[in-house]
């Protein structure tokens, strides 16, 4: 689960006051980039000899993630399905649950609109 470390990369540079940080490059890894950008949690991310600078957001001088529960773990992989989803959604987070299905990297809310399950990866605030 190479998310896992990246995302501790991010969390940890954001904390020191970085304006970038660098991982190595993976399309699983860019998908879940991806999909930060689009949730503005970061700002962007660039490729650069086979490692991606990911450039880290702050609003107010405070980062832009606080926290991060990461659920999937490799030693035990979390699945939802429908019904798991809706008490998740009942419960009013602050943050997103970030789900991998089959049509991508998505928050858990647009995969209960489309109706589909998968592993869910981690809690993101």
């Amino acid at each position: 689960m190479i998310y896992i470390l990246m995302l501790n990369k991010v969390l940890c540079s954001q904390k020191l006051g970085k304006l970038y940080c660098s991982f190595y490059n993976t399309n699983f890894i860019k998908r879940i980039l991806d999909f930060l950008i689009l949730k503005k949690f970061i700002k962007s991310y660039i490729i650069k000899c086979n490692k991606l600078i990911i450039y880290l957001k702050y609003f107010n001088n405070f980062p832009a993630i606080n926290n991060i529960k990461y659920i999937s773990k490799p030693s035990k992989k979390v699945y939802i399905n429908i019904k798991e989803m809706l008490n998740i959604i009942n419960m009013k987070y602050l943050g997103l649950h970030v789900i991998s299905t089959n049509i991508g990297i998505i928050d858990i809310k647009e995969a209960y609109k489309k109706n589909i399950g998968g592993e869910l990866l981690f809690y993101i605030s």
